[in-house]
């Protein structure tokens, strides 16, 4: 038999069962996470965090350019549309004020 050759490298790393890797994996190209020593759940945890409460900023920021939501022409699809939907759009206030009080 001839010699085994082994990265020290990859020999440093701990063994890790394939699930896990895959999460890691999912987690790195994500870019939710680059540690490779943190708990997968801990990663989780903080990843849910972020969106327990208002978005930062700069996150809102990104979002509204993304989905270009700054569009003055949206005030024309949304009087477009309550014009179609025409005394139905009366009920609705109605039923949504009776919901909120």
């Amino acid at each position: 038999m001839t010699a085994v050759r082994r990265s020290a490298r990859l020999a440093k790393r701990p063994v890790l069962p394939a699930v896990e890797r895959a999460q890691r994996n999912l987690c790195r190209k994500l870019g939710i996470s680059d540690d490779e020593i943190k708990p997968i759940e801990e990663i989780l945890q903080d990843f849910i965090s972020t969106f327990s409460g208002p978005l930062p900023d700069h996150i809102m920021a990104a979002m509204t350019a993304l989905f270009n939501l700054e569009d003055d022409d949206d005030d024309l699809v949304h009087d477009a549309l309550l014009q179609h939907a025409g005394e139905d759009v009366a009920d609705l206030h109605h039923e949504l004020a009776v919901a909120d009080a």
